[in-house]
């Protein structure tokens, strides 16, 4: 079966923009103290050794865009029950999300034959 939509997961790039901003906050603390060379080669290696004792030690990054399967439906079956159904998950970092909700006998609440909008 596929995907309805495959979108970008949320918690992979709140995970990639705290890795980054912590990557930057480390990389401040060496600003004017080492050669614009290293600093240079600092900026662009999250791993190199001046970081080591500065913690964090810093992993992959393994962000991939449209990670996020997102599969949904909607609709009223043949006794009137309204539902809307949603999951997501990422096949990047596990994250997972659902929803469904139901609405019974959407009929009751309009009378047949009347027509009932948002508009005047």
């Amino acid at each position: 079966m596929s995907a309805d939509n495959w979108s970008n997961c949320p918690n992979c790039l709140k995970k990639r923009k705290l890795k980054k901003q912590t990557h930057e906050g480390l990389l401040q603390q060496f600003y004017g103290k080492v050669s614009a060379e290293e600093y240079l080669e600092m900026s662009r290696n999250p791993k190199h050794p001046k970081f080591k004792n500065a913690v964090p030690v810093f992993e992959e990054d393994t962000y991939e865009e449209g990670s996020l399967r997102e599969d949904y439906c909607q609709g009223v079956d043949d006794d009137g029950v309204y539902s809307v159904e949603y999951h997501c998950s990422c096949g990047n970092c596990g994250f997972q999300w659902s929803y469904k909700h139901t609405v019974d006998d959407v009929t009751s609440a309009v009378q047949v034959g009347e027509r009932k909008t948002g508009r005047r």
